[in-house]
């Protein structure tokens, strides 16, 4: 979208209308029981990419297990960073899918962060993760976390970061694995 500089810091939040608008129309009865509706294809096809270059940012933050996260523990890693919340149709969608991938690719140098957004924190995310099987780290974002990472303007949000700690790409909606699998395979090729 090639808008004037005065309409830029609209840019996001017009992506996020779109994007929301989008999910409302297609949400069924059932956005909320963690069941595809098969009209959430068209959720699927609203996914907005950019890529980017820039450094991961540093943090250091509690994780649902109780454990520390910190971006030190992603280094030579190709990592998928997934902003997300227990009331987000989409993020219930792709969350299965994430685990599948988490759980393929366990020994391989690739991880994957669930980074919540819900302002209840744990208290609300730990059943989600229990319902879920959640096997990767889910910490909360801390309220700058998601700047850091380049702006979150729509749930769910997803970002690449490659081995070298660079952000790589973004990803507004529902992550496509099965179409950037070819890019992970190369990321990963190259953290070898």
């Amino acid at each position: 979208m090639n808008l004037p500089a005065l309409l830029k810091p609209l840019q996001g939040a017009v992506f996020a209308i779109v994007l929301l608008a989008g999910c409302a129309r297609n949400t069924g009865d059932n956005a909320g029981d963690g069941v595809a509706d098969p009209s959430w294809e068209t959720a699927r096809q609203t996914t907005m990419v950019a890529e980017i270059k820039k450094a991961r940012p540093d943090f250091s933050l509690p994780t649902l297990a109780g454990d520390t996260l910190s971006s030190s523990d992603l280094d030579n890693k190709v990592v998928l960073v997934n902003f997300w919340a227990t009331w987000c149709g989409p993020c219930v969608i792709e969350t299965p899918e994430l685990v599948a991938l988490h759980d393929e690719w366990k020994d391989r140098p690739f991880e994957i962060v669930g980074i919540s957004m819900d302002e209840e924190g744990f208290e609300i995310v730990a059943p989600f993760a229990d319902d879920f099987q959640i096997s990767y780290p889910i910490i909360l974002d801390d309220g700058d976390l998601a700047d850091e990472f380049g702006g979150v303007y729509a749930l769910p949000t997803t970002f690449i970061v490659d081995a070298a700690g660079q952000i790589r790409h973004r990803f507004i909606g529902i992550f496509p694995i099965e179409d950037m699998r070819e890019e992970l395979e190369k990321l990963l090729d190259q953290a070898n």
